[in-house]
């Protein structure tokens, strides 16, 4: 029987990058079976031990900081600025899961708080959920595996990877790194394939699901999966709302780099902006005129803004869904044109609620916009999105601020930037159909661990 094959294209060019075998049925039972033979070693290895591996592959990965972020842009093709910041966000990650291993903790806890006056204390820690799937995307090929990986092995758990059959060879060359920093080899694992073969993965004997993708995926698995522990990161719809009192140039600013860097195609990117009334005008065309000043091109260069999408599909969608858009009456600003894999920036109003460019999380550079006359006004507005990952709001009114933290459907709420700011050591998720549970090291360890408790 011949084994089917992934294609890993790069996207700027549409060449063929390297061919690599999908994981067949068999393979990703004998994968799971290994990392649970693996774990129970594993979890039984000091968080000293956990913490000298951790720190050595971090150490690795800086000193193969250009490599990696080169491989990172030739399966993507993000630009070349924006990888290397992706592999400083990784290191960051795994130096810090490092430091978490050796910070794990419990409680010790009375139980002489009811009538019972018993004289027993209780004594709780942390274990490690055993063998974890972690399912990601293509948009962060290093990262996102980083930010499941580090803090699952740092906990004493063993993972199984399956990357984005679009960007594979990133996970692929950070399993090796690990392996080369003294990991032992079945403690991080890698399948690789398409749907089935990750319902497959999820079917088997597995202590835990991390995924990041869309909401279709993240439902079809929790059907599929049952009764597991999971994670879900589901993307979102992002506001950036922009008050009359705001720096404007500031606002303009972190919305053109947070809407249309990585080419659009990141969950927390500005998905929809949101404009009072009374400055519209003035934002807008200072909004353009930056748009304009972009750089789209060859994503090895240094000088390159915006990127291709990942593949001439996304493109082409992207293509429908403006003309989708236009069609129904919304106002394409500028941009909007398709050339291969590339969209050009573009900046749509009076954008229609029956079309996707509203309703759904759009990966690709295009920027609806609105306007909203007061704070009930917006929060209503933006409530109407299925999606509540991360809101912006730029105000110098504490005011505001306070109305929309508590109305707002958005599981964080950033004050004088956008939805994109992140620090990775921060507490992320979302609510609503973005999903639940939370990554961010410390958080994703807890995630990552169960609650064991002795009674004395």
């Amino acid at each position: 029987m011949k084994t089917q094959k992934i294609t890993v294209l790069n996207p700027y060019t549409n060449k063929v990058i390297k061919k690599i075998g999908v994981s067949s049925k068999k393979e990703i039972i004998d994968a799971i079976n290994k990392a649970r033979k693996a774990f129970f070693l594993y979890k039984n290895t000091s968080a000293y031990d956990r913490r000298i591996i951790l720190k050595k592959s971090a150490d690795m990965l800086e000193d193969n900081k250009e490599t990696f972020a080169r491989l990172i842009t030739q399966e993507t093709g993000k630009p070349i600025v924006e990888s290397r910041v992706e592999v400083d966000r990784a290191h960051y990650v795994i130096e810090q899961s490092a430091e978490e291993a050796i910070r794990i903790s419990g409680e010790v806890l009375p139980c002489d708080v009811n009538k019972s006056r018993s004289k027993k204390i209780a004594i709780t820690t942390r274990k490690p959920v055993g063998v974890i799937a972690a399912i990601t995307p293509f948009n962060f090929p290093l990262n996102i595996v980083a930010h499941k990986i580090a803090p699952a092995l740092a906990a004493g758990n063993t993972v199984i990877v399956k990357p984005s059959p679009h960007t594979p060879l990133t996970a692929l060359k950070l399993r090796k790194l690990f392996i080369a920093a003294g990991l032992p080899e079945n403690c991080f694992l890698i399948v690789n394939g398409f749907r089935q073969e990750v319902e497959d993965l999820i079917a088997g004997d597995i202590s835990m699901i991390s995924f990041t993708g869309s909401v279709k995926a993240g439902k079809n698995i929790a059907h599929k999966a049952g009764i597991k522990k999971m994670h879900l990161e589901l993307g979102g719809n992002d506001p950036l709302i922009v008050y009359r009192d705001a720096d404007l140039d500031r606002a303009v600013e972190i919305c053109t780099d947070q809407r249309f860097r990585t080419a659009g195609q990141r969950c927390t990117a500005v998905k929809r902006l949101f404009v009072e009334k009374s400055v519209f005008g003035e934002f807008m065309e200072m909004l353009i005129g930056k748009v304009k000043k972009l750089r789209i091109g060859n994503p090895v260069s240094d000088k390159t803004d915006v990127g291709p999408l990942i593949s001439r599909q996304a493109a082409v969608y992207a293509e429908k869904v403006i003309k989708e858009a236009v069609k129904k009456g919304a106002k394409l600003l500028i941009g909007g044109g398709r050339e291969n894999n590339f969209i050009m920036p573009a900046i749509l109003t009076d954008v229609p609620e029956n079309c996707d460019l509203f309703k759904y999380e759009i990966f690709a550079p295009i920027l609806p916009v609105f306007t909203f006359i007061d704070t009930w006004d917006v929060i209503k507005k933006v409530n109407s999105s299925e999606y509540g990952l991360q809101a912006g709001v730029f105000t110098n009114s504490i005011e505001e601020v306070k109305i929309l933290r508590e109305n707002i459907d958005a599981a964080t709420l950033v004050v004088n930037d956008g939805p994109g700011f992140r620090v990775e050591s921060l507490p992320f998720g979302g609510i609503k159909n973005s999903g639940y549970g939370r990554e961010g090291i410390r958080y994703a360890v807890y995630e990552m661990t169960e609650i064991n408790m002795l009674i004395l």
